[in-house]
Parts: structure tokens; sequence; C-alpha cells
């Protein structure tokens, strides 16, 4: 499956999927630009922070913001991290 990147904003890459079979930590999902941004400057340290558009609530664009790909290895140290810095509700998701 091949991604297709555009630039939202200094900090976040919008992709039309996740890379199949990589690791991926989702940190949450925002229907404000601005929070997304705010919450992706938080993880910037972390590694790459990518914003995938998913169809939200009452038909309005929400976007699920991860981090990744990552690496089996790398993703429990990078979902503690995550966890670390605020994100209570991250997860581990793997691209499909």
């Amino acid at each position: 499956t091949s991604m297709t990147c555009a630039p939202v904003s200094w900090s976040v890459t919008v992709v039309t999927g996740l890379e199949k079979g990589a690791f991926y930590i989702q940190l949450g999902a925002y229907a404000d630009l601005s929070a997304l941004e705010s919450a992706a400057a938080r993880v910037m340290d972390l590694g790459t922070v990518l914003a995938e558009r998913i169809a939200g609530k009452d038909g309005k664009t929400t976007w699920r913001l991860v981090l990744g790909p990552l690496g089996r290895d790398e993703s429990g140290v990078a979902l503690l991290r995550a966890k670390s810095l605020g994100f209570r509700d991250a997860f581990l998701k793997k691209g499909t």
C-alpha cells in the first residue's frame, strides 16, 4: 500500500493510510486542527508524527494522530513515553 502525504502544518504530515505491518502509537483523534498541532508538538521528539483523516461524527472531518511507523522493539518504549507525556489513552496500532 502506498502512502500519500501532504503537509497540514509545520509539525504534522497527513497520510491516507498506515504502512501495512508497521507499528504505530495512536495518540488521539481530533476534529480541531489547532488541538491536533498542539498535541503533535508535545511528541515531536519521539519520532515521526502523522495524521490520518477519518470519518468523524455528523460527517465532520476528524484526524487520527499517530506516532510512527515504529519497529516492534521500539513501539513499547514509545508507548510508555507517550503516556508519560499525558497521552493516557494512547495505544499500539498495527498498520493494515
